[in-house]
């Protein structure tokens, strides 16, 4: 087996993006994307969207992009005719004519051709959010988000878009946002659900940023780390994706820092997670460099995991934690971006990973399924966004 992942950065003052490539048997003639924006203003800017569509079929192909309104926009599609088996097709809504607008897209090939997108999300002059779409194959009623951040001291905020993917509307408080506090996290374990309700290819959001905030009310939930489940209770077939935003806003560190992530579906089988770069510390021209994996536990019983770490040639030697236990539905961090990378229910002693340390990472579960992402930061924080995440690879 094989895995790929890619980063992207570009020259100072910064921006980069990471995502996991998109293997062919990931290609669909349907995809979903929970979060497109168009000159809409943001706490971290002006928002964009960019969409790289690549045929990933033997023959030219056509297709449209349907823009899916929030409420207050309307719908729009943008016809694409021709497309050269192979070639990808960039397609910013900012170039079309029109100002400020929100929503989803869905974006389906005619003829059954196979297509891969990827999705840029741009806010202000330098920060982007890099994440895979969803092939209609991947649909679900239950997700999980690995690490939901609310208001941290140094900014990190977590949205999670929710994108309704059958042909009914999803009524008011029908999709459950149920999260475990990480142990050292401050408060407790809570569930919220959608306060309106979400319509075909609509998208909800579940925002911890603005303050006042209803379901995330500031002071009292400031600070809350852990791992979320989100689900739907209704008895139809109401099917959706979500994905993940990283944002610094309002803290200590740098607020053009962001990134993204796709949530992960709730019939994960995986019992092994595959991260093909760690780095702890690492010197590079740029600065520091520094990597945080969180797993989470997919099941509602406890299991136990293992973390096997392969150093690159002259960069230390291969580690072994574990076998450590974790609680159902809940997750774990090993955050190497620290002089001390320890986590409190899996701890990764300093003493046997020194700066410098660079390798990859297999996580193994002893007989449940598992998931998860990777950070990929400059600890120095430059000028710019140089934060990056990316999807673990799992294998049974």
């Amino acid at each position: 087996m094989s895995v790929a992942v890619v980063n992207r950065r570009t020259p100072a003052a910064y921006s980069s993006g990471g995502d996991n490539g998109i293997p062919n048997t990931r290609t669909s003639s349907t995809v979903y994307v929970p979060l497109i924006l168009r000159q809409h203003a943001t706490a971290s800017g002006v928002g964009n969207s960019e969409l790289l569509i690549q045929n990933a079929g033997s023959t030219a192909i056509t297709f449209n992009i349907d823009m899916k309104a929030a409420a207050g926009y309307s719908d729009f599609t943008k016809a694409v005719t021709n497309l050269a088996a192979g070639a990808t097709f960039r397609y910013k809504p900012s170039d079309d004519s029109g100002a400020d607008w929100v929503g989803a897209a869905v974006v389906c090939s005619t003829g059954c051709g196979k297509i891969a997108v990827t999705s840029n999300f741009y806010t202000g002059a330098n920060v982007v959010q890099t994440f895979n779409r969803f092939p209609t194959e991947s649909v679900g009623k239950t997700w999980f988000v690995p690490l939901f951040t609310v208001r941290l001291a140094n900014g990190l905020n977590t949205p999670v878009a929710v994108q309704n993917l059958s042909s009914s509307t999803i009524a008011l408080n029908k999709v459950i946002f149920s999260c475990k506090k990480d142990p050292a996290s401050p408060g407790s374990d809570f569930s919220v659900s959608n306060d309106a309700a979400i319509d075909p290819n609509k998208a909800y959001y579940f925002n911890p940023v603005p303050v006042p905030n209803t379901l995330f009310p500031s002071p009292a939930m400031n600070g809350w780390f852990g791992a979320c489940t989100v689900s739907t209770t209704t008895t139809t077939n109401q099917d959706f994706v979500a994905f993940v935003q990283m944002r610094y806003v309002g803290g200590t560190d740098n607020a053009d820092s962001a990134a993204a992530y796709e949530a992960r579906r709730g019939n994960g089988a995986g019992k092994v997670a595959i991260f093909p770069l760690i780095q702890k510390r690492v010197a590079d021209a740029a600065g520091t460099l520094g990597t945080a994996v969180t797993i989470q536990n997919l099941s509602s019983s406890a299991m136990q995991i293992t973390f096997t770490y392969i150093a690159k040639s002259g960069s230390g030697s291969n580690i072994t934690v574990g076998p450590c236990t974790i609680a159902g539905n809940t997750s774990v961090t090993h955050n190497h971006r620290l002089t001390d990378p320890n986590s409190t229910n899996c701890p990764l002693l300093n003493a046997t990973m020194g700066d410098g340390w660079q390798g990859s990472l297999l996580v193994t579960s002893s007989d449940q399924p598992i998931d998860g992402f990777i950070q990929l930061t400059n600890i120095n924080s430059p000028a710019g966004d140089t934060f990056m995440a990316h999807n673990a690879n799992t294998s049974p």
